[in-house]
C-alpha cells in the first residue's frame, strides 16, 4: 500500500501541525493539488490585473467623463467612466506625445457606428480607445501613426483593476476605408466645436 503524506488536525495551538501517515490523520495529495493550482491562478490573475483604485478616487473628468489617473510602468494613463461605460488608456499621443486629457476629445460617434473615439488636441488624430487603434492621421491612407495602449478594467466591490490589452494588429489596405476615416474625423471635430462653442 502507498503511505500517502499526511497530517493531523491541528489543535488551537501556535504549533505547526505533525506530519504522518497513521490513519486518524486526513490525506494531503488532493488538497495540495488543488491549493497549488489555485495558488498558480491566483498569482497569474493578479500578475495580469492591477488595482488602480475606488470608485469615490474618481474625479470630474472630459466631455462628462469621471476620471481615475494612474501610472502604467512610468506612462500617465487614466480609466475613465461614464453610464455605465469603462474606458482605460495611456495618456499620451503615440504621435506627438501630447496629453488626450488636456484638451483632448472624447466623443461619441455610435450614429457612425464607430463608439466612442479619442481626438489628438494637437492634430485631430482620433484612437479607438477600447482597442488603441488609430483610426485617423494626417498620412492620408493606411495610419503610420502606432497603436494607442488601452486596458480592460474591472471594478468589484468599488475597486476598480486594470491590465493591458494586446495591441490590434495594422490595418490593411483592403479594410482601409479613408473616405469613413475623413467622416469620423469631421464628425468628432463638429461634435467638439459645437460642445465648446454652443452658439
Amino acid at each position: 500500500a502507498l503511505n500517502h503524506v499526511t497530517c493531523k488536525p491541528m489543535a488551537l495551538s501556535t504549533s505547526f501541525p505533525r506530519w504522518s501517515s497513521g490513519r486518524d490523520a486526513w490525506l494531503l495529495p488532493a488538497g495540495v493539488a488543488l491549493g497549488a493550482v489555485a495558488v498558480v491562478l491566483l498569482r497569474r490573475w493578479q500578475n495580469s490585473w492591477r488595482f488602480v483604485g475606488r470608485r469615490s478616487d474618481f474625479t470630474e473628468g472630459p466631455c462628462g467623463w469621471e476620471i481615475l489617473p494612474f501610472d502604467s510602468e512610468g506612462h500617465e494613463a487614466c480609466v475613465l467612466h461614464r453610464n455605465g461605460q469603462w474606458l482605460a488608456f495611456n495618456r499620451s499621443c503615440p504621435h506627438a506625445g501630447i496629453d488626450l486629457i488636456v484638451g483632448g476629445d472624447i466623443e461619441d460617434l455610435s450614429e457612425l457606428d464607430a463608439g466612442v473615439v479619442i481626438a489628438c488636441p494637437a492634430h485631430t488624430y482620433l484612437f479607438d480607445p477600447i482597442h488603441g487603434t488609430c483610426l485617423w492621421d494626417a498620412t492620408r491612407g493606411l495610419p503610420e501613426t502606432p497603436p494607442l495602449q488601452t486596458y480592460e478594467v474591472y471594478e468589484r466591490c468599488a475597486r476598480i483593476w486594470v491590465r493591458p490589452r494586446e495591441k490590434p494588429k495594422p490595418v490593411s489596405k483592403e479594410d482601409w476605408d479613408q473616405a469613413r476615416a475623413d467622416a469620423l474625423q469631421l464628425a468628432a471635430v463638429d461634435k467638439a466645436l459645437a460642445r465648446k462653442f454652443p452658439d
